[in-house]
């Protein structure tokens, strides 16, 4: 299974097909403005600076498997105005919902969200992706929610020169050398 960031070419020719799986597959617990948001979303917020962040704060990230579409994480504006995850049922509790979030994490820098409690799968989602809950609070519906904070793990680069071309590398922390 393959996890990527949209570019915003993508998201412009994409945006009516990922809404669509977004409102199909989210269960009905993605929020109105959360998909008004996601929906308002011009290319340009998905645009990267050189090292490949985002300083909108801005990402869709998409899982595809055999060619089709089986999952889809977004968040605007590092998730504060929006930040919403569908998988298709079929995949399910396989930590695809974590790996979405933490390549929009890691591409943005930092990630929040806000999920009711009575959604465990979404709660478990996010704790395996690395993110915190921090608050609790009473989310748009009346539920009581969790608000949830994260930010990616840190990165360093390394420059190779070969045959006069300069090569980075960027690895977490966390990788091997």
């Amino acid at each position: 299974m393959k996890i990527r960031l949209l570019t915003s070419e993508e998201w412009a020719r994409m945006r009516s097909f990922i809404l669509t799986f977004m409102v199909r597959f989210g269960e009905k617990r993605l929020t109105l403005s959360a998909v008004s948001a996601l929906k308002q979303l011009q290319p340009q917020q998905l645009e990267t600076c050189y090292e490949g962040i985002s300083p909108s704060g801005s990402a869709v990230a998409v899982a595809i498997e055999k060619g089709k579409l089986t999952g889809v994480a977004a968040a605007i504006d590092y998730g504060q105005t929006a930040c919403l995850m569908a998988v298709h049922p079929s995949l399910r509790g396989h930590g695809l919902g974590s790996r979405l979030l933490k390549a929009i994490m890691n591409h943005c820098g930092r990630l929040q969200g806000e999920v009711a409690l009575d959604n465990p799968a979404s709660i478990s989602a996010c704790f395996r992706s690395g993110m915190k809950a921090v608050a609790l609070l009473t989310g748009p519906t009346g539920k009581p929610t969790l608000r949830f904070e994260g930010t990616a793990q840190p990165v360093y680069c390394r420059s190779v020169i070969t045959e006069g071309e300069e090569l980075r590398i960027w690895q977490s922390l966390s990788s091997e050398l």
